[in-house]
């Protein structure tokens, strides 16, 4: 009865101590016991790509795709017109001549002076080229002439003074040699000639600035003068090209913040007309300094 007795009370020794390590080795298991795990709730929605439109609206000036108001170089009096307000002209077609008779006879006279230039460059280039041949050849022939008598007086064939006689001949066609040498400078010649060439194209160049010519293809819009008028710095002619509209609007950083080159765009008159599709092909990179705006253009074909 005493042995049951202390089996039994070791069974719950051992009990209690298997217990008490499961308790402290797991405690997850305990708070999973204790507490109750909460319920969350997500909600899923499909993605969609919206388009949002940044739409600017501003009053703008309507300028041409190019113009050219032409200022002749030269104060002289018209002597013809070629074309008349409203004419479409070309890049390079000729549109005016001023009167340039006096230009004309500069020209010639230069031209007079430049052939005279050549003419004495090209003689003393071939006066000093034969000088300096024959300079060449009188000094080669000295030289064999003095080897010859040397070899003859070593021989006993001619005298002591012969060889001095031509040592001193070969010592003066040296000296005449780099004379001419040093003559054989033409940059006094060429001076001349590259100044008479100056003239020349100086005076053809303002010979043309009397021939009035387009720089761009456009229309003309302007031609204030008659033949006979002298247009003293004022435009003679006005080219513009009509073929393309550009609407250049000043608007505030943030409204331009938002647009890009190649935006499309609408150019409306403020009378009644349809609206004209265009594109943005510039935004200003900075800010007006005077009005703190950014220009922006916009093109559109006319």
């Amino acid at each position: 009865m005493k042995h049951k007795l202390k089996f039994m009370i070791l069974a719950a020794v051992i009990g209690l101590v298997v217990s008490a390590l499961f308790w402290f080795h797991f405690p997850s298991q305990r708070s999973t016991v204790n507490e109750e795990t909460p319920t969350q709730t997500v909600q899923v929605a499909v993605a969609e790509k919206k388009t949002f439109k940044h739409t600017v609206d501003a009053d703008a000036v309507i300028f041409p795709r190019d113009q050219a108001a032409i200022v002749p170089k030269i104060s002289a009096p018209i002597k013809k017109l070629y074309v008349n307000r409203g004419d479409k002209v070309h890049a390079g077609q000729l549109l005016a001549e001023l009167e340039n008779q006096d230009l004309a006879s500069v020209v010639i006279e230069s031209q007079g002076g430049y052939q005279q230039a050549e003419a004495s460059y090209y003689g003393a280039l071939q006066k000093a080229q034969q000088d300096l041949n024959e300079a060449k050849e009188e000094l080669g022939f000295k030289r064999r002439l003095y080897e010859t008598r040397q070899f003859l007086y070593k021989e006993g064939a001619v005298s002591a003074k012969d060889v001095e006689d031509v040592r001193i001949a070969l010592t003066r066609a040296e000296n005449r040699y780099e004379l001419v040498q040093s003559q054989f400078d033409l940059k006094a010649a060429e001076g001349h000639l590259l100044s008479g060439k100056g003239k020349v194209a100086g005076a053809e160049v303002q010979l043309n600035y009397t021939k009035i010519v387009s720089p761009i293809d456009g229309v003309v819009t302007d031609c204030p003068f008659y033949p006979g008028e002298t247009p003293n710095g004022s435009p003679l002619i006005t080219v513009m090209d009509l073929s393309q509209a550009v609407a250049r609007v000043r608007i505030s950083q943030q409204e331009a913040a938002g647009l890009r080159i190649g935006d499309a765009a609408t150019i409306s008159a403020s009378t009644a007309g349809d609206d004209v599709p265009a594109k943005v092909t510039l935004v200003g990179p900075a800010l007006e300094q005077t009005s703190t705006t950014i220009e922006v253009w916009v093109q559109a074909l006319n």
